[in-house]
């Protein structure tokens, strides 16, 4: 999926959704899940915790990450590349919780995932087949990434 140059922030997240539609476990409305990743703050007031907000600055394209409403860490000129992985990395830790959710039956309101090591591990699994789904470039990504862990 490499490009010459970097797509405006509407063609990025457009590629994004478009890898998105691959993995095995989208279900409608998860492309939500990259939008809001795009959303500038007067738009969105509300930011997850630890999530990538994605911007573009004189440098290219910016990944600010917020905790508690403060942005806490700010990358200014990442490649393309890297702002694809972020946003499907977060987009997929939160499809692949919502599986586990579904799975086990529980809401995390009334009814709460006992996260032992063997549902990590379980979560885990759904998160790297879900970059297997994607395809090879953001598998491997993935793959280097958890090997540095």
């Amino acid at each position: 999926m490499s490009l010459k140059h970097n797509p405006d922030l509407n063609s990025l997240k457009n590629t994004i959704i478009d890898l998105l539609l691959r993995i095995n476990i989208y279900k409608p409305g998860d492309e939500q899940l990259v939008v809001d990743a795009f959303a500038n703050a007067s738009d969105h007031p509300f930011h997850d915790d630890f999530k990538a907000y994605i911007g573009e600055g004189p440098r290219g394209y910016t990944i600010e990450e917020y905790e508690r409403g403060i942005i806490f860490k700010r990358e200014r000129g990442c490649p393309m590349e890297h702002v694809v992985y972020r946003v499907l990395f977060d987009a997929i830790q939160t499809m692949t919780h919502k599986a586990l959710l579904d799975r086990y039956q529980v809401d995390n309101r009334d009814r709460h995932l006992n996260y032992t090591d063997e549902l990590m591990a379980e979560w885990g699994e759904l998160i790297e087949e879900a970059f297997r789904d994607i395809g090879e470039e953001y598998w491997n990504m993935y793959r280097g990434k958890k090997e540095m862990e």
